[in-house]
């Protein structure tokens, strides 16, 4: 079901991070399950094919801080 051209829609939350994106999700908006945090996410056209897990990172980048 897609809304009316200026209608706001609510994003779809889930922890599903293994579901494959298909043709018919591009153009919806997910909230995506990290473990900690959900993450929003906008499908396009080159994400079709790929999980939804793969959008939303679940560890932060390592940065090495020296301590004084």
């Amino acid at each position: 079901m897609r809304p009316a051209p200026g209608e706001r829609v609510k994003p779809i939350r889930t922890q599903a991070r293994s579901a494959t994106i298909l043709p018919s999700f591009v153009g919806l908006k997910f909230q995506i399950y990290n473990g900690k945090v959900y993450t929003d996410l906008e499908v396009t056209e080159e994400m079709v094919g790929h999980k939804l897990g793969e959008f939303s990172p679940t560890r932060k980048p390592f940065i090495w801080a020296r301590s004084k």
